[in-house]
């Protein structure tokens, strides 16, 4: 999506025109459906960077439903920016939160080899916690007495105090 401050600077011989509004259903992530308007934005002549405006209603242009977007991708059809670009919102809400609950916001260094190392400690971390809970998760799956069920997260505790950096 744009941000409100971007801008594009054309020659004076050029202007700015849009395309006509195209109806087209958004598919949200629950299978359901609503009408959404897209037309493109054209700066001066047509280029690979393309601009798309995308509402619920074309005669208000509602602020918190009317969005812009920038893409680059060849051939893309008005409805299929509408659906791509729908989602994005809420992946880059998932990242944000993964990465606030992992810590990968938080590092506090400025240089670019310090910043390496932080990423390598908490990605080690993660993965680290990853295998041990799937792994752990797996065997608690597989038994169904509480005894047999301590004894192999036992021996999965011991593989990874064996490991040769442990």
């Amino acid at each position: 999506m744009i941000r409100s401050n971007h801008s594009v600077r054309l020659p004076p011989e050029q202007r700015v025109r849009a395309s006509k509004w195209c109806k087209f259903e958004r598919i949200l992530d629950d299978g359901s459906r609503e009408v959404r308007y897209i037309r493109e934005i054209i700066y001066g002549k047509k280029r690979a960077l393309r601009y798309w405006e995308i509402t619920t209603d074309i005669e208000t242009l509602p602020e918190n439903s009317t969005w812009y977007v920038m893409t680059q991708i060849p051939g893309v059809l008005a409805k299929e920016v509408g659906n791509l670009y729908g989602n994005r919102t809420w992946i880059e809400y998932g990242f944000r939160q993964s990465k606030s609950e992992l810590g990968w916001a938080d590092f506090r260094v400025t240089q670019y080899s310090q910043i390496e190392k932080w990423w390598e400690i908490v990605c080690s971390a993660y993965l680290m916690l990853s295998l041990y809970t799937r792994s752990n998760t797996a065997v608690n799956s597989q038994t169904s007495s509480p005894s047999s069920s301590s004894a192999k997260n036992f021996s999965l505790l011991h593989r990874f105090e064996q490991h040769q950096d442990a």
